[in-house]
């Protein structure tokens, strides 16, 4: 007999009234999912990519946190005399933060939740033009095309 056929039989033929309720609100349930998974691809992929970074930065975050554990235990072990700052300093040029920079640009965080990043005519703070020109200059001086004379005021 087929799973089916096993489920129908329990169903129609040994269910209790209470087992039959949890039964009728697990359907229910599992119709209300089916009908709102009309497949929102785009959201469950947005969903899966910031679960999939956040556990890519849970386990460098960790890993990182592991390595700076090993780092302190050696320089203490190689120079038991330094102080806790001191060693602190070591350990954070020896085993860098790799995710600060993830941490501190937030940009792509609005962009990929569909957030405008203009908020009262202003983007971080700056007006829309002057962000504008600045996005320009930049691309300019990064190919190369900056005037000579702009690129003199800017230093």
């Amino acid at each position: 007999m087929s799973d089916m056929m096993s489920v129908l039989d329990y169903i129609l033929n040994h269910c209790s009234a209470k087992e039959l309720e949890v039964i009728e609100t697990a359907v229910k349930k599992r119709k209300t999912n089916l009908g709102s998974a009309s497949l929102d691809l785009n959201a469950f992929a947005k969903n899966l990519s910031k679960t999939m970074n956040d556990s890519i930065s849970q386990t460098i975050s960790g890993f990182q946190e592991s390595l700076k554990d090993f780092a302190w235990d050696l320089v203490k072990k190689e120079n038991p005399d330094l102080s806790d700052e001191d060693t602190e300093i070591i350990v954070n040029q020896m085993i860098p933060d790799v995710l600060a920079s993830r941490k501190e640009l937030k940009v792509a965080d609005y962009i990929r939740s569909g957030e405008s990043l203009v908020h009262e005519g202003q983007v971080n703070g700056f007006p829309i033009d002057a962000m504008l020109e600045m996005v320009f200059q930049f691309i300019s001086y990064s190919n190369g095309s900056l005037a000579p004379e702009e690129d003199r005021a800017l230093h």
